[in-house]
């Protein structure tokens, strides 16, 4: 279970229970709660003050300067935006205050209030690290205070323990949570994010409160010189505290040189990778594989939080330190170091606008209103939307920053971050889909500025556009609990479920992913992909399972075998990398992740090329590297464009502003895939519009593969710099390279436009490169034969990858059209026990690795038998979805269909396709093909064929066939379609052409008939107009593609063509098109074939064979025409094609794969809280529950019959989102408690957590007393 997830139900969840006891709402708790901290956290600063200055007066003066730094500094404005962590913030100084207190004067009571402190204000996972830091702070600070007698000593052990003690006991049901189901931190770790995090944090940007990654504010108010001056003055001031402290007491000296101490430490872990040292202690643990332990610290900008309540102790010492005049000028002088700061740095602005409260239109509220819990909401973001600093706004105001709280806001959702509820927003699902997850409304951001290609659009749904979201409802209403009259065994492949959703059945269906024992032996039918994670698991108990995952740790494929994560987890994003390669594919990694790259090679360490490593090099120093460059570039491209040479550079003006981006562009350079190539030049602009260096790939023949911008240079004026990139080619198509300068579209700058470009080198970089490679350490326990596997994603980008194993080396093939993420046996292996290694390279294309395995032989046949057997009694459908399933040539994907076909697409076909692939058969016995498609297909399978036609997308059944264990081919095509032929070996044929022609043609005399098999045609005077041999009229089907293919002959022939005569629905004739050039005088046979398609208006046509207009050749004029054929090639579109096991060897004609009778029915439910629902069920058979809550393993299903428990049941995942609860226990009015496990364990640690929180005040209030005495 998430921590955050946990953190909020017990914080938030709290003030929700406790704004329900009070007619207020939760917002206005919260208020309250921060409110009352920044309160407390003032009066703290006042308290901190009045510890070291006795002054009244020099108090009231410096405790109101020290709060405006602390609440106002940048540090503190910007973490208002984590209001919890803000929160904790502003009471830092009322924590300290405390724990100073007991320090200094050993107070009990204060030791309780604050450990209270810490208990509230430190369950949030960073609030606890921050408010542990300066515990440990006070613990150092005591340890060197105390006299090291046993008394003091105890006091010290008290300290370090007791609110420790005090904060387990009261968060008891957190950590009884922990204990239960286990906490993780929630985002993988990798050098590249933590590099990302700390992009600014340099000491200037620390010593100027500037190091958060992602301000939201222009970076220009952080270079405002005063804010920046008054930055560093403060740092400068607060660390003077070391010099003006030196005549003061010990226990001063000691907490300003501590103060000092923590606040260099935290500047040290504050600069992330920017501190080299820092950089190598990641790198280590990363090699080791635990680089995940700097997962708490991996936003290290947050940490400056830290700082202020320590620059508060310095200053308030130093200021304290002094007794005259000095210490009034130094207080002055830091109230305007203050006011200064705080004026001229972006604090105000993230107040006044940032932070600015906004009217929320009523639409969110209505909706918010009328939706209702009992369903769930889908909602579907956009792919793109208009980006302002770096983030999406509302439509409805441009200032602020969209956010995904008001999906929590708005109904009831499932947990984004499963895996399947994000492609449910990505690509659409059918609608029993969303009944089978009680998804009743989905909700469209179309509030967010620029909405625009959404990839789901649900439009089947009833949609309706509000003033800023669009609602579409699902016109059924689905149900929280339902009983699936099927079980149906499954990867977790979400393809999968929105194939086995598509057809509409009679009952609930139930996709199960988990492979459990006693699931598999209720489920009736199974997908033979089950296979996948079945290995999976008894591989995981049976064997030796290696995640790559966890061997590597970067997240930049252009370098590294990179993280990434079916999950799209956070900063492991795996499927917009997909998108990248135009691959589609919803397979699971099992929760393991995976490793992928498409480099081949990378540099190593800071390479220096020299002059041996230099291919070319232009100086434009001579008119030769003027025109080379020339060749290259359209100098008139969009308007006017000059290239000319200047004081020894390349200048190229622009003189008029025009649509279109143009280019400088380097001659062609050749270069080889795999190697590096590094570009260095020179250049400087002159009212230069957006200039960007691109680097384009090409081909062999000199055609455009790929382009990519590499550098981007700006606008403006600016004097000469110097551009290095380096870069690897991405295609391995690529033979030659070329430099482009782009700039200049709709220029905005005064004309001319002028770069110049000079010192243009290029260098090889293959003696810095080495291979992209990741090694994987492993221990073997027992000497024996092990079956080597990997399961590795094959795709049609895909390449070569090398592995291996201690000295030997497989290549793996992984390009492949299907896109999957297969199983795949590599060797059997002999391997001694001891340690061994799997070093996995990169060789060519896009390519991913999810697990490798060992499994000793035997164990490996055990399993096969076991999934065999397990399949034997059930029936197995096989869902080939015919455009990511089946392997195909000359085919297109077409949308056409829409949803009427499965997974929304079909294959179009044309008479050059085909279609095929192997079938595993698992279970021997009869098998019915169903195939979806319209048009005429063969289907072969094995040696066998078959011909199916359909005149719409419709269903076609063949079978029952018999297959045996093992392997079979099916094979698709879509056969020429006779349409017309005449022999001229009958009467009949004669016939129906001499219908069609006449035997006078403009005064000629002219004759039919049969001579030999063929038609012959006798012209016997020569007179003006074209005589014409014609066939019937032929029907034909607009835009559809016609072949004809005929044999003629002729003796004293003249000019003879074949034409084809269009006609509209009518029958009259519309134009005519000259098709083919027969030729003149005497020759022997010919054969005449060529394509025709009639265009949209044609519905007849007619072909002729016109000859002798005006003969000048000798009378008869003789023409033959034999074996007149005309083909149709008609498209054929293919859907899905469903191969399932057979009872009988009768066909039964209909797709009854659900026929089946209901056993059990939910008679009623009710929700009692979140945790709690209850159920009756009349059920006469074991029954699988469904319930349409984010799947979690802690559910749970107590079972009670006759008011007695008889059975507990853990959940299982449904489609890999919902829960699923496997009952044995029948009868009438079952009674079943769904209960959220933990609950117990929760319930248990409340009542130790009130009684300590009670316990504690009570204490307090009788110290209070006490004291009063």
């Amino acid at each position: 279970m998430e921590l955050h997830i946990i953190r909020r139900f017990l914080l938030e969840g709290g003030l929700s229970a406790l704004a329900n006891l009070i007619p207020i709402t939760d917002s206005q708790i919260v208020s309250i709660v921060i409110l009352v901290s920044t309160v407390l956290g003032c009066y703290g600063i006042y308290k901190l003050v009045s510890l070291f200055e006795k002054s009244r007066r020099r108090q009231a003066l410096l405790a109101p300067i020290l709060t405006l730094f602390y609440y106002l500094n940048l540090w503190s404005v910007e973490r208002i935006i984590h209001v919890w962590i803000w929160v904790a913030y502003a009471i830092f100084p009322m924590y300290l205050y405390f724990g100073l207190v007991y320090t200094l004067h050993r107070y009990s009571r204060y030791l309780v209030a604050y450990s209270l402190l810490f208990v509230l204000y430190g369950i949030m996972p960073h609030n606890f690290i921050y408010m542990l830091v300066i515990h440990m702070f006070l613990v150092i600070l005591l340890f060197f205070l105390i006299d090291k007698n046993m008394k003091e000593v105890e006091n010290l052990l008290l300290f370090i323990g007791g609110p420790i003690v005090i904060y387990s006991l009261i968060n008891m049901p957190l950590l009884l949570l922990l204990m239960a189901g286990g906490l993780e931190y929630p985002i993988p770790m990798s050098v590249d994010q933590l590099a990302m995090l700390s992009r600014n944090g340099d000491l200037l940007n620390i010593f100027t409160f500037s190091n958060n990654w992602w301000p939201k504010v222009s970076t220009a108010l952080l270079k405002n010189p005063i804010f920046q001056a008054t930055s560093l003055l403060l740092f400068a001031f607060g660390f003077s505290a070391l010099v003006l402290v030196k005549r003061v007491e010990k226990g001063r000296k000691i907490l300003v040189l501590l103060s000092s101490m923590f606040v260099t430490g935290l500047i040290f872990f504050i600069q992330g990778i920017n501190n080299p040292i820092l950089l190598n202690i990641i790198y280590f643990f990363g090699q080791l594989g635990y680089i995940d332990i700097f997962g708490p610290l991996r936003e290290w900008g947050k940490l400056s939080i830290l700082i202020p309540i320590f620059l508060v102790i310095m200053l308030t010492i130093s200021l304290a330190s002094l007794k005259d005049r000095r210490s009034l000028i130094l207080t002055i002088f830091l109230l305007v170091l203050v006011i200064l700061n705080i004026v001229s740095s972006p604090s105000l602005v993230y107040i006044s606008e940032v932070y600015s409260p906004i009217n929320v239109p009523l639409e969110y509220y209505s909706l918010n209103k009328e939706i209702r819990l009992d369903h769930k909401v889908l909602w579907v973001y956009p792919s793109s939307a208009e980006n302002i600093l770096g983030a999406w706004r509302y439509v409805w105001n441009k200032q602020k920053v969209i956010s995904e709280n008001l999906e929590r806001s708005i109904g009831s959702t499932y947990n984004p971050n499963l895996e399947y509820v994000k492609m449910l927003s990505q690509k659409e699902a059918p609608q029993q889909l969303l009944n089978f997850l009680n998804i009743k409304y989905v909700i469209k951001r179309t509030d967010i500025l620029g909405a625009s290609n959404f990839k789901a659009e649900y439009s089947y749904l009833n949609c309706k556009k509000l003033d800023y979201l669009t609602v579409c409802e699902n016109p059924n209403n689905p149900t929280i609990f339902y009983v699936p009259a099927l079980l149906i065994l499954s990867d977790l492949d979400g393809k999968s479920f929105y194939a086995i959703s598509f057809p509409s059945t009679p009952h609930y269906v139930a996709l199960v992913t988990e492979p459990r024992n006693d699931i598999a032996r209720a489920a009736q039918t199974a997908l033979p992909d089950f296979k996948s994670i079945w290995f999976y698991k008894m591989i995981k108990e049976k064997g030796f399972l290696l995640s790559p995952f966890r061997f590597t740790y970067f997240t930049n494929p252009w370098g590294f075998w990179s993280r990434a994560s079916t999950a799209d987890l956070l900063h492991a994003e795996w499927h917009s990398y997909l998108e990248r390669f135009g691959v589609e594919n919803w397979q699971s990694d099992y929760g393991e992740g995976l490793v992928f790259t498409w480099a081949v090679s990378r540099l190593k360490g800071i390479p220096t090329p020299g002059n041996d490593d230099l291919i070319t090099e232009w100086c434009f120093d001579s008119t030769d590297d003027l025109y080379q460059w020339k060749n290259y570039n359209i100098e008139t491209s969009f308007d006017i464009y000059h290239l000319t040479l200047d004081d020894d550079a390349l200048r190229a003006e622009l003189w008029s502003s025009t649509l279109g981006w143009k280019t400088i562009n380097s001659p062609l350079i050749q270069v080889e895939y795999g190697n590096w190539y590094r570009w260095q030049l020179q250049i400087k602009g002159e009212n230069t519009y957006k200039v960007q260096v691109r680097i384009v790939e090409y081909n062999q023949e000199k055609q455009i593969l790929n382009t990519k911008e590499v550098k981007d240079i700006g606008s403006g004026t600016f004097n000469w710099q110097t551009i290095t990139v380096d870069y690897l080619l991405e295609n391995p198509e690529t033979k030659y390279v070329q430099l482009q300068i782009r700039h200049g579209c709709e220029t905005l700058q005064p004309l001319p436009s002028i770069i110049w470009i000079d010192n243009v080198k290029i260098y090889d970089m293959k003696r810095f490169i080495e291979p992209v490679a990741l090694e994987i350490p492993f221990t073997i326990k027992e000497n024996d034969e092990y079956v080597f596997l990997t399961r590795i994603f094959q795709n049609r980008q895909g390449g070569k990858i090398q592995i291996q194993l201690d000295n030997k080396n497989y290549t793996v093939n992984m390009r492949d059209q299907l896109n999957k993420f297969v199983w795949k046996e590599i060797d059997v292996i002999r391997l001694e026990k001891g340690s061994h290694k799997i070093t996995l390279t990169n060789q060519q294309g896009f390519n991913a690795v999810n697990l490798f395995s060992l499994i000793p032989k035997q164990e490996y046949q055990s399993i096969q038998n076991q999934i065999e057997n397990i399949l034997q009694n059930m029936r197995i459908i096989h869902i080939l979805e015919a455009e990511t399933d089946l392997y195909h040539q000359n085919s297109a994907v077409s949308n056409e269909y829409g949803r009427e076909a499965s997974n929304r697409q079909v294959l179009r076909l044309d008479q050059t396709s085909k279609v095929h692939n192997i079938i595993e058969i698992l279970k021997p016995g009869n098998y019915i093909f169903a195939i979806r498609s319209k048009g005429n297909l063969n289907i072969q399978i094995d040696q066998k064929e078959y011909k199916i036609n359909t005149t719409w997308l419709n269903w076609t059944y063949i079978g029952p066939i018999y297959f045996d264990k093992g392997n079979h081919t099916i094979e698709i095509t879509n056969p020429i379609q006779l349409q017309y032929k005449w022999n001229f070996n009958s009467e009949n044929d004669l016939y129906q052409w001499k219908s069609y022609t006449p035997e006078n043609q403009f005064g000629s005399l002219y004759y039919l008939g049969l001579d030999n098999g063929s038609l012959k045609a006798e012209l016997w005077n020569s007179t003006w107009g074209w005589k014409t041999l014609n066939s019937p009229i032929i029907p034909v089907s607009p835009e559809t593609t016609y072949q004809f293919d005929f044999h003629v002959t002729g003796k004293n022939v003249y000019d003879v063509q074949v034409r084809i005569v269009e006609y509209n629905s009518t029958k009259t004739p519309i134009s005519a098109r000259i098709m083919s050039d027969i030729g003149s005088g005497n020759f022997t046979w010919k054969n005449i074939n060529f394509k025709y398609t009639p265009p949209q208006n044609v519905f007849y046509i007619q072909m002729q064979i016109q000859h002798d207009h005006e003969i000048k050749q000798q009378i008869p004029s003789i023409l033959w025409i034999k074996n007149v054929t005309i083909y149709k090639y008609e498209p054929a579109c293919l859907d899905v094609i469903w191969i399932y096991s057979a009872n009988s060897s009768t066909l039964n004609i209909t797709l009854d794969l659900f026929s089946i009778d209901k056993t059990s029915e939910v008679k009623n439910y009710s929700q009692i809280n979140p945790t709690l629902w209850k159920v009756q069920i009349n059920a006469t058979k074991p029954f699988l529950l469904s319930f349409t809550e984010s799947y979690d393993p802690l559910w749970e299903a107590r079972v009670y019959k006759n008011g007695k428990l008889v059975e507990k049941v853990k959940s299982l995942p449904l489609y890999g989102i919902i829960n699923g609860f496997w009952i044995n226990t029948t009868g009438e009015n079952l009674q079943i408690v769904i209960r959220y496990a933990p609950q117990d364990w929760f319930e248990t640690g409340l009542i130790i957590s009130s009684l300590t929180f009670i316990f504690s005040l009570f204490y307090l209030f009788y110290d209070w007393r006490r004291s009063k005495r």
